[in-house]
């Protein structure tokens, strides 16, 4: 796993041990930011079930503001804490919490935010969800979640769907707040 470009390009990342985290292959993290590259600059970002905290620090590297960095497994933070310290990346903020609790106390907008929790959790939705209920997405917010084709994501209700992008069995849905004059 490494970072793919920016400030950090070609850096090696620590990824955690074992089954529970799934890392974001190097082709879909790069047609993922070429999608996103317009939207990183200046970004507060999210990253919800940061496993290594790849995609945050990735955003970082690109010249994004801050990343929040959220895991609950013990093994994702002990490697996001090693990365982080290993890139000097000072605007990164590491939070061993679970999504939900984090979302719960969490008082800053983010413009943009990753989800890409266990497949078949169903958390990626819920998330979405709550952030937008709790007023957390800033007006021009993009969101992502990964999915696989055994566990479909459905944008839920609030957001549009603005693209989805497939590689493999991997998916990738972007998709934003829809104006509060849309939503009533």
């Amino acid at each position: 796993m490494r970072i793919i470009s920016g400030i950090w390009g070609r850096r090696l990342l620590a990824t955690p041990e074992g089954q529970n985290t799934r890392p974001t292959l190097d082709r879909v993290k790069e047609g993922l930011f070429s999608s996103l590259s317009p939207y990183i600059p200046g970004a507060r970002v999210l990253d919800l079930f940061a496993g290594s905290g790849a995609l945050g620090l990735e955003c970082l590297s690109r010249g994004a503001q801050s990343a929040v960095l959220v895991d609950s497994a013990r093994d994702a933070i002990f490697s996001i804490t090693k990365n982080v310290k290993d890139l000097k990346a000072e605007s990164a903020e590491i939070v061993a919490k679970d999504a939900l609790s984090y979302i719960a106390s969490a008082a800053d907008s983010f413009q943009l935010v990753f989800l890409d929790p266990p497949y078949e959790s169903g958390l990626a939705a819920i998330c979405a969800e709550k952030l937008l209920a709790r007023g957390l997405l800033s007006s021009d917010c993009r969101l992502v979640a990964e999915w696989d084709e055994r566990c479909p994501f459905i944008v839920p209700e609030g957001f549009e769907l603005l693209k989805e992008k497939r590689y493999g069995k991997t998916h990738l849905t972007f998709f934003s707040p829809m104006e509060r004059n849309d939503i009533e």
